[in-house]
Order: structure tokens, then C-alpha cells, then sequence
């Protein structure tokens, strides 16, 4: 027997960031409180903030796509299957889906690291 609470269905978006691309925050859906996921889909050419608390430790693992991470003067290239840790993470990074597919990422670290993000700038 499955418990709803501890359930998210794929089906469910959480906050469209533009008009094609969003972030789904699986930890609120769930209950969580000391651990923040959130899963980003971003449309081939567009481009999103990601903004991590201070002090605290965030990751991105890339599911499907590809892109590039700007945060502060780096800029990181990532593909399907790469992991992207921060200890700590810069304030905001920037998220641009660099391919023609949907960049599909889960987020995540602890407190509320990595759970906000919004449009862009390229």
C-alpha cells in the first residue's frame, strides 16, 4: 500500500519558470524539512537562475540533455549522467540548456539549498 504523502506524480508541475521550462519541488510535495530536492526542466535555449543557501552543500545530477552552469566566474559543461557538487554553493547559478532535447536535472542539498529558480538573462 502506497502512502500519498510520500508520493509525487510526474504528471504534477510545481512552478513554470517561463513557458517552457520549470522546477518541480519534490521536497515540499513530500513532507521534507532537512533536505531539499527539486527536479528542472529547461527547454533547449533557455536559461535559468538556481539560488542555494549560503553555507550549506547543493548538488546537480543531469538526468537527460545538456548544458552549462555559470556561477560567479566558472563555467561548468555538463551532459547526461555528470554530478556537479558545491561545498559551499554560490549564491545563484545560472542553468542553460545548451542541446536540442529537454535538460532534465534533480537538485538537491540540505535545508532549502537549492529549491528556487527563475528566468534568465542568456
Amino acid at each position: 500500500m502506497t502512502d500519498e504523502q510520500h508520493l509525487v506524480r510526474a504528471a504534477i508541475a510545481d512552478t513554470d519558470i517561463t513557458d517552457s521550462s520549470r522546477i518541480d519541488d519534490l521536497s515540499n510535495a513530500t513532507g521534507l524539512e532537512r533536505l531539499a530536492l527539486s527536479t528542472l526542466h529547461v527547454a533547449p535555449g533557455d536559461c535559468v537562475t538556481v539560488c542555494c543557501d549560503a553555507g550549506s552543500e547543493a548538488f546537480l545530477y543531469v538526468h537527460t540533455g545538456q548544458g552549462c552552469m555559470r556561477s560567479e566566474n566558472t563555467d561548468i559543461t555538463f551532459a547526461a549522467g555528470d554530478f556537479v557538487a558545491f561545498q559551499p554553493p554560490p549564491a545563484q547559478q545560472t542553468v542553460s540548456n545548451t542541446g536540442s532535447d529537454l535538460l532534465v536535472c534533480l537538485l538537491g542539498g540540505d535545508g532549502a539549498s537549492a529549491a528556487l529558480a527563475s528566468s534568465a538573462e542568456h
